[in-house]
């Protein structure tokens, strides 16, 4: 672990993102697209989302995009939600998240200017570490000892910037 924080302190990782950076990256890397935060209402009665403090939402829908970064356990996942539901063409937006043709990311922000929360409807490990990534981590929390920061280290290097 001490090593991962040498290269973590090395590489001069920014503690906090801007949410423009989070905004290019989910639009660049996963070709996402923003959708209008009142398509997301039912967020509203999430006691994990504050409605309030959401910044964007978006749509993740490039299926050559989704079969590249989901893994093979959830791809297993999907397959058999699709094979149980006697889905053909998946009608609605559960449908489509359940059955891996769609995720939704929601960003949340207190300030107005970093990333401070998100949440992301379907399952893909690969877009929760980056986005936890980019979320950033308090100073406070830079020492070994923090079990948050050495998950955040592993995250990190599984991602492969360590």
């Amino acid at each position: 672990m001490q090593q991962l924080l040498e290269k973590f302190l090395e590489k001069q990782f920014p503690l906090e993102y801007k949410l423009h950076v989070v905004d290019d990256f989910l639009r660049s890397r996963y070709d996402a697209t923003e959708i209008s935060k009142s398509s997301m209402e039912e967020l509203q009665a999430d006691p994990q989302v504050n409605f309030t403090q959401i910044y964007k939402c978006y749509d993740i829908n490039n299926q050559d995009i989704l079969n590249r970064i989901y893994s093979d356990i959830e791809k297993s996942m999907q397959e058999e939600y699709r094979q149980s539901h006697s889905i053909t063409c998946a009608n609605s937006e559960w449908e489509k998240i359940q059955s891996g043709q769609l995720i939704r990311v929601i960003l949340e922000s207190n300030n107005s200017d970093n990333l401070t929360n998100f949440t992301v409807q379907g399952m893909c490990m690969t877009i929760v570490h980056d986005l936890t990534i980019l979320k950033g981590i308090p100073s406070s929390y830079v020492h070994v000892d923090n079990p948050y920061f050495t998950q955040y280290l592993q995250i990190l290097k599984a991602r492969g910037y360590l």
